[in-house]
């Protein structure tokens, strides 16, 4: 055939080969084509190399029609979960934020207080209760018109129920005072309220002297001057703001105290009624 070249041993045309191992193998250049056309097989490029060939998979090729059915199934299953989303989950922070329902799955995992001491759940914390307002002690004396000297409790100890938390925090910002008589009895001066976190252990009795003995130090929180009642007609009233006295609720969720005069003055009627009231606010 004319294509066919004549090879002399010793002479001639040279042929590209390569010596492997002492042995010359004949290194022959990747021609395609029908008969009587030969085209040079394009080397690679990119990523793969140059010294590696391309080959491209026709359209009609059981891999090419696979990964179109698995593409396809793909692109319908996204578009379904994205129609079953809603366009924010719970209560969104800030417009442009995507906010969460919490589970109620996760809510039983959660303990039912979170803070001070421990629980089966875990940690267990109870947050502080910011209850604001006014609480109050009514004293209703004996039915008596004994005479009080100065520094004598007024009706024993008063227990003020705060609604706050035993262990919390407090600010008592105001007190007042208002005996419910028509006239200030001669004698009486002003007023003070001494403060414990448990009913104070002495247990002073109406008409006994005030002290600080050892057994209550532990439990005293101070005082309030409430200063000297006025005459409102039917009523005596004092009071004091901005106390701003900062306290904490050691024994229990509630204040206790003694009322004390100042001056010694002698009840005008048995069985009176003082109403006693602190502004507080739990912190």
């Amino acid at each position: 055939m004319a294509d066919n070249v004549a090879i002399t041993a010793g002479s001639g045309t040279t042929i590209a080969a390569d010596d492997i191992g002492g042995v010359l193998h004949q290194r022959v250049k990747l021609a395609l084509g029908a008969d009587g056309t030969g085209v040079d097989a394009v080397a690679g490029s990119g990523v793969n190399g140059t010294g590696v060939q391309r080959v491209t998979i026709a359209t009609d090729d059981v891999i090419v029609a696979s990964l179109a059915t698995k593409l396809d199934t793909l692109h319908t299953d996204l578009t379904a979960t994205n129609s079953q989303l809603p366009n924010a989950l719970g209560v969104q922070a800030a417009a442009a934020s995507l906010s969460s329902t919490w589970s109620t799955e996760n809510s039983a995992r959660i303990p039912a207080a979170l803070g001070q001491g421990t629980s089966a759940q875990g940690l267990k914390v109870v947050l502080p209760n910011d209850q604001a307002g006014t609480v109050q002690a009514t004293i209703t004396r004996p039915a008596n018109v004994t005479a009080y000297t100065a520094n004598d409790v007024l009706g024993g100890a008063l227990t003020f129920a705060t609604g706050l938390t035993s262990g919390q925090h407090a600010v008592i910002t105001g007190a007042d005072l208002m005996p419910q008589i028509a006239a200030i009895p001669s004698g009486m001066t002003s007023f003070r309220l001494y403060l414990y976190d448990v009913t104070p252990p002495s247990a002073t009795a109406d008409n006994g002297a005030w002290d600080l003995p050892s057994g209550d130090r532990a439990s005293f929180l101070g005082y309030i001057d409430l200063g000297s009642p006025v005459d409102l007609g039917s009523t005596l009233f004092c009071q004091v703001d901005n106390v701003n006295k900062k306290i904490k609720l050691n024994g229990s969720a509630n204040i206790f105290g003694y009322l004390v005069t100042t001056g010694g003055f002698t009840p005008a009627a048995n069985s009176e009624v003082y109403l006693v009231r602190l502004q507080l606010i739990g912190v």
